[in-house]
């Protein structure tokens, strides 16, 4: 069982500090990472990282959701919980599809599946097909989206009897990289 070094007053203050350290953590690093990958006259970027570390904070967020509190899960949990994330909280999103191209392919392959095209700075065409037929994902929407779908989690969480359970087995079990 995690035993975290800072001493925390109750649960709520431990949502507090993980929603925090959420957002200038991850969220402002993958940001951050945009911003660095463009070229001096910011015209152009390369957005790959950032899906990378989006996909990342997909995975992350739904082990708070789905209450993951070992790292060697039994097969199929870990994909079992970041579907169930993005069809509680980016319903606009094929969770099979995010799951599979984007958590699968790109941050295990750096690849991509047939299904999607990746972009950014394009905010037209996020959720269009291109000529090939694969669905157009306009980072700077993605991660809006999924910033949305985030602080809604974390809403959820307040009233959400099954999600603060499995919110204090997450943290029970494997902790934050903070509280260490």
């Amino acid at each position: 069982m995690f035993k975290p070094a800072k001493k925390f007053a109750s649960d709520d203050e431990v949502k507090i500090f993980i929603k925090k350290k959420f957002d200038t953590w991850i969220i402002q690093s993958i940001e951050q990472t945009l911003v660095a990958t463009r070229d001096p006259s910011g015209n152009k970027t390369s957005p790959l990282v950032a899906y990378l570390l989006l996909s990342c904070a997909i995975d992350i967020i739904a082990g708070f959701y789905g209450g993951r509190d070992t790292d060697t899960p039994p097969p199929g949990a870990i994909g079992k919980q970041y579907k169930d994330f993005v069809k509680a909280y980016m319903p606009s999103y094929d969770e099979n599809e995010l799951y599979t191209d984007l958590r699968c392919k790109l941050t295990h392959n750096f690849t991509l599946g047939k299904t999607l095209n990746l972009t950014n700075g394009k905010p037209d065409s996020h959720g269009l097909k291109d000529g090939d037929g694969r669905e157009i994902k306009n980072f700077e929407n993605v991660l809006n989206d999924f910033k949305a779908g985030v602080n809604k989690y974390f809403e959820d969480l307040l009233t959400k009897k099954e999600l603060q359970e499995n919110f204090k087995k997450r943290v029970s079990g494997l902790g934050f990289v903070d509280m260490f």
